[in-house]
């Protein structure tokens, strides 16, 4: 069942209309040079520039499985501005266990920390730690990062002030 879609532009930032009217070109269409989707390509690149260097996103970027060792005071994800958590799986010893969000659940989400959080403890299977799994390799063990998370990250460059503010003083 789907429940929501969202629409995501492959230029978020620009379209090749604001580049063409910036330049001051005819608008650029699939027979100028360079063509509408080479300069939608210049765009898309831009825009991951632009998104390293600030470590700011403003477009729905998706991280899939990023591995976390469990931590009963809380995780911290790796990229902020977190807008969706939508799957969190921990194993169980021989499978990954999908979670439920909700305070009243197993897990919770602080957005503006980008913390999740955990309503309740869980037992995980015993892990392998001690003094020949640091010889051999550092951190080994099966059991080292035993959650899963994946969610949905950036800015919504609609409500975001900072965005609103670049492009007021763009304009």
């Amino acid at each position: 069942t789907i429940t929501e879609l969202v629409i995501r532009p492959y230029t978020a930032y620009a379209t090749h209309a604001d580049i063409s009217s910036l330049l001051q070109f005819a608008a650029f269409s699939a027979t100028t040079t360079p063509s509408s989707i080479v300069v939608e390509d210049y765009i898309a690149r831009a825009q991951s520039k632009i998104d390293s260097y600030t470590r700011k996103s403003w477009r729905p970027n998706v991280v899939i499985d990023e591995e976390h060792d469990f931590n009963i005071n809380g995780i911290s994800l790796i990229f902020r501005d977190v807008r969706e958590i939508t799957r969190v799986q921990i194993w169980s010893g021989d499978t990954y266990e999908t979670r439920v969000q909700g305070r009243s659940s197993d897990y919770y989400l602080v957005p503006d920390l980008g913390m999740l959080y955990w309503s309740r403890y869980f037992l995980l299977p015993a892990r392998i730690t001690g003094y020949a799994s640091s010889i051999w390799a550092w951190g080994a063990g099966e059991f080292n990062y035993p959650v899963r998370i994946s969610y949905i990250h950036g800015l919504d460059a609609d409500r975001d002030y900072r965005w609103l503010l670049i492009n007021d003083l763009t304009a």
